[in-house]
């Protein structure tokens, strides 16, 4: 089982890093280091950066487009796997609650949109989250660099959560979540619960707003 969870992870930091070579070698007038780059300079109260923006729209119909085709599926009768990606509607609905939700609107955009696509691998075995982890980052067959490895608990969920983005600053992360089969309908629950929370929030209305100011 720990040697297929590696071997899925090194195959998601392989097509994360194809899928992101791919696209910004076809629009190179993109240049954000996004471990630099704000949220609160991309998207002010009453303005946006628009060249960001078009980024995002366009990685997210190039993503959705890619999905398509893709093939990743685990053979392990114990492993489940699957994977989503966000729609730009979502996407910046989260980068404007990062604006106006959080303490801190200075966060880099790396660590906000970090999950424009997602997959999660579900061990249908009992398992121990942080030995599982810290075995991942140990092993010597792991051949991509991990970005923000955590456990991730607290009273409704429980999981890894860790992200792949090469060593290129400029290429959105991808996340990879592993649950345990028995945290599933909490973890489910627990994520539903999250997503309301920014429910007020309607980025179509405010880009509409702002585009009749225009």
């Amino acid at each position: 089982m720990f040697d297929e969870i590696v071997s899925l992870i090194n195959e998601i930091g392989k097509l994360h890093q194809d899928f992101s070579h791919n696209f910004f070698k076809g629009h190179i007038a993109y240049d954000y280091n996004l471990k630099k780059t704000r949220v609160d300079k991309v998207l002010q109260e009453t303005s946006y950066d628009e060249t960001f923006i078009s980024l995002v729209d366009d990685y997210i119909e190039e993503l959705s487009y890619w999905l398509i085709f893709l093939e990743f599926d685990s053979e392990s009768l114990i492993l489940e796997t699957r994977f989503r990606g966000k729609n730009k509607e979502s996407a910046l609905n989260k980068l404007y609650y990062y604006r106006v939700g959080k303490s801190d609107p200075t966060i880099p955009v790396q660590k906000c949109l970090n999950d424009l696509l997602g997959f999660r691998i579900i061990i249908n075995n009992a398992i121990n989250y942080d030995c599982l982890l810290d075995k991942i980052k140990r092993s010597d067959k792991l051949n991509i660099k991990l970005f923000r490895p955590y456990v991730r608990t607290d009273k409704n969920y429980k999981g890894i959560h860790l992200y792949v983005k090469s060593d290129n600053n400029h290429y959105f992360p991808w996340e990879i979540q592993i649950w345990q089969k028995s945290d599933e309908i909490s973890n489910e629950r627990s994520h539903r619960n999250h997503k309301e929370k920014r429910q007020y929030i309607n980025w179509t209305e405010i880009y509409k707003e702002y585009q009749r100011k225009e």
